[in-house]
């Protein structure tokens, strides 16, 4: 017989208090919550003049792909 009675037998690995305690804190500070605003510009534009182009070489190449088919 062993000397634990729970299910999980005598080499069950057990926390200590300031391991639970560092996990807690470590998913507490993980968390997505910034303190102060973006201050960076906005690149938004910048995007937006990308994809511009980027939709007319998707359509020229749906239009080869139409013309193929």
């Amino acid at each position: 017989m062993t000397t634990s009675s729970r299910a999980g037998g005598p080499l069950e690995a057990k926390m200590t208090q300031a391991e639970i305690r560092a996990l807690e804190h470590a998913g507490r500070s993980s968390m997505a919550w910034p303190n102060e605003g973006y201050d960076e510009p906005s690149h938004a534009n910048d995007v937006f003049r990308a994809l511009i182009p980027a939709a007319f070489i998707l359509a020229a190449a749906a239009a080869l792909m139409v013309a193929l088919f």
